[in-house]
């Protein structure tokens, strides 16, 4: 799979071991030439949702489709296209892209977590 010209991502990182939102930061940061900026403000969305919860962004969306109600969840962008980070057993973070389709988006967020191990 090669990634599609245009898109956003966003790598968030848990400091210290709580699930403490304080402590949640942006790491890094890549926009491509060409992507819309609200790609930021979503992939940092989609990487808070995972990065809180432990569990890829899709889980979420999939979630609403199933209970509407879910929709106001306060944990971020419920919309595919994250994948948290774990490191032996601890999610440390998470990585968010924005700027293609929300399946594509988790393939690359997906790439991005297979290639930092």
């Amino acid at each position: 799979m090669s990634a599609p010209a245009s898109t956003d991502v966003l790598a968030a990182l848990w400091h210290g071991a709580g699930l403490d939102e304080a402590a949640l930061r942006d790491i890094g940061f890549t926009r491509m030439d060409g992507c819309a900026a609200i790609s930021a403000e979503v992939s940092l969305g989609k990487a808070r949702t995972s990065a809180l919860t432990k569990r890829p962004s899709k889980f979420f969306e999939d979630r609403v489709k199933e209970r509407p109600a879910f929709a106001s969840f306060p944990a971020g962008l419920l919309i595919q296209g994250a994948v948290p980070l774990i490191h032996q057993n601890e999610c440390v973070g998470a990585i968010g892209v924005s700027g293609v389709q929300s399946h594509e988006d988790e393939q690359i967020a997906q790439a991005g977590a297979a290639a930092l191990g």
